[in-house]
C-alpha cells in the first residue's frame, strides 16, 4: 500500500515539474516542438553507420533555436532536368565545348593557422564549403566541376563533413591526412573516392618547399585523372537540383555585408563590390602589437577571394568532442533556414536535401527554387543556435555559437 502510494506521489511530483517548466519557457523566439528520443533502428543505413566508426560513441546534438522568424512552406521534391545539359549544374556556366560532366572533386584547404594563407586556386572553384572545427576555427572545402586549375592549396586533413558533403556532390575527394577513425569511415562511405597525401602519385598530390615550409598541393587535372583510372563506382550525375537566373529574385533587401565571427580573433567578413558584382572576403589578422585587425582576403596570385552567390545554412551541428564535429544533412526532404546573397541583396529562404546522392537544395518561402547567379558559390554552414543581428541597413551579423 505505502508503494502505491510511494508511486502516486512520485507521479504528481513530475506532473508538477512539467506544468512549471512549460509556463516558465522564453516566448521571445518560436521553438521547435520536442521530439522524444528515439532508439537507433536494428539495421542503420550506410551513413548512419560510417558516423558510427568515425566517432566510436554517440555524439551530441545541441538544442535547435530559430535563430530569426521565417514562415514555413511545404518543399517538393528536386528535379533532374532544371536546367540545360550544356550548363554546369553546380554553376549554371556553360560547359566547355563538347565536354562530358565529370565527377566533382573536393579539396580540402587549411583556414589556420594564419600562416597557412593565401590560399591557392579558390577562385577558381565552383563553390567552397566552409564550416567549424573546434577552437573558433574554420576549414574549407573548394569544390571543381567543370573548372581544374594545376595549383590549390594548402591541402588539410580530413573532417568528417568531407565525408557527407562528397556523398551529397558524388565527389571524389582530396585531403592531407585522416585519423584512423575518420579514415575507416572513408573507405566505408567512400570507396576508390578519396586520395591522400603519400598515396596519390605528384602530380595529382605534390609536396612544395615555398619560403614559409612545406605544403602539399593539388593538381586537380592530373588527379581526376588517376582517381578516374583506380575507379569502378559508375557516375550518374543527378547534380541538377537547383536554378541559375541573371537576375535576381524580387523577395530581396539590400545587403552589402555579411559577418561570420568565430571569436574576436577568428572573422569572415564579406563585403559586396559594385565593381565586380561579386562579394569579396575580408579576414582577420594578427598585427605585430599582437591585436587584431580585419584585411582584404587575397589568393597567392594577389587576386582578392571574391564569389557571386553566399549562402548561409543553419544546419544542427553534431560534437563528439571538442574538436570532432559532423554535419547534421543526412534528413531527406527536411528543411533548414538559410539566407541567400547575391548582387548586394539578401533573400530569406530555405535549404533541403532531396536524396542521399544529390546537392543541397536551395528554396525561397513560397517554396519556389532560389535563382543563383550563375558563377561562384561560398557556403557557410552556421549552428543553429547562432546570434544574427542587423546593426545597420544592408549589413548583416552572425555570432556562431553551439550554445
Amino acid at each position: 500500500m505505502s508503494i502505491n502510494r510511494g508511486i502516486s506521489n512520485l507521479i504528481l511530483i513530475v506532473s508538477v515539474l512539467i506544468v512549471l517548466t512549460s509556463c516558465g519557457a522564453s516566448t521571445s523566439l518560436p521553438l521547435p516542438s520536442p521530439v522524444a528520443p528515439t532508439t537507433a533502428p536494428p539495421t542503420p543505413n550506410p551513413d548512419q553507420r560510417a558516423t558510427r566508426i568515425a566517432a566510436g560513441f554517440t555524439p551530441t546534438l545541441p538544442p535547435t533555436q530559430t535563430p530569426f522568424p521565417l514562415a514555413s512552406f511545404t518543399p517538393t521534391p528536386g528535379a533532374s532536368h532544371l536546367i540545360s545539359a550544356d550548363l554546369d549544374p553546380l554553376s549554371g556556366e556553360p560547359l566547355p565545348k563538347d565536354s562530358v560532366l565529370q565527377r566533382p572533386l573536393l579539396v580540402k584547404l587549411a583556414n589556420w593557422p594564419e600562416e597557412s594563407r593565401p590560399p591557392a586556386g579558390i577562385n577558381q572553384a565552383d563553390m567552397v564549403f566552409e564550416y567549424y572545427i573546434g577552437y573558433q576555427q574554420n576549414h574549407l572545402l573548394a569544390l571543381f566541376s567543370s573548372s581544374d586549375t594545376p595549383r590549390v592549396a594548402p591541402l588539410a586533413p580530413a573532417r568528417l563533413p568531407d565525408l557527407v558533403l562528397a556523398d551529397l556532390y558524388q565527389a571524389n575527394l582530396a585531403v592531407a591526412s585522416a585519423k584512423p577513425s575518420v579514415e575507416d569511415a572513408f573507405q566505408y562511405t567512400l570507396p576508390d573516392r578519396v586520395a591522400m597525401r603519400g598515396f596519390a602519385p605528384c602530380p595529382g598530390i605534390c609536396n612544395e618547399f615555398p619560403a614559409k615550409g612545406e605544403q602539399t598541393v593539388v593538381d586537380t587535372q592530373a588527379l581526376r585523372q588517376y582517381l578516374k583510372n583506380q575507379q569502378t563506382q559508375h557516375f550518374i550525375p543527378e547534380l541538377a537540383v537547383n536554378v541559375f537566373n541573371a537576375e535576381p529574385s524580387e523577395n530581396s533587401e539590400p545587403a552589402h555585408l555579411l559577418s561570420v565571427q568565430y571569436a574576436d580573433f577568428s572573422l569572415m567578413e564579406w563585403h559586396f563590390d559594385h565593381a565586380t558584382a561579386k562579394y569579396q572576403l575580408w579576414q582577420d589578422h594578427e598585427k605585430p602589437d599582437g591585436k587584431y585587425e580585419v584585411i582584404p582576403s587575397s589568393d597567392d596570385s594577389d587576386q582578392p577571394v571574391a564569389f557571386d552567390n553566399l549562402i548561409v545554412v543553419y544546419c544542427k551541428y553534431i560534437e563528439h568532442d571538442s574538436q570532432t564535429y559532423d554535419l547534421d544533412l543526412r534528413v531527406v526532404g527536411k528543411p533548414g533556414q538559410a539566407l541567400f546573397f547575391r548582387d548586394g541583396r539578401v533573400t530569406f529562404g530555405r535549404w533541403q536535401v532531396p536524396s542521399l546522392s544529390q546537392p543541397i537544395q536551395f528554396r525561397q518561402l513560397d517554396g519556389s527554387l532560389y535563382p543563383l547567379k550563375p558563377g561562384s558559390t561560398w557556403l557557410v554552414f552556421i549552428a543553429e543556435k547562432s546570434k544574427s543581428d542587423q546593426p545597420n541597413p544592408g549589413e548583416w551579423q552572425i555570432d556562431f555559437s553551439l550554445k
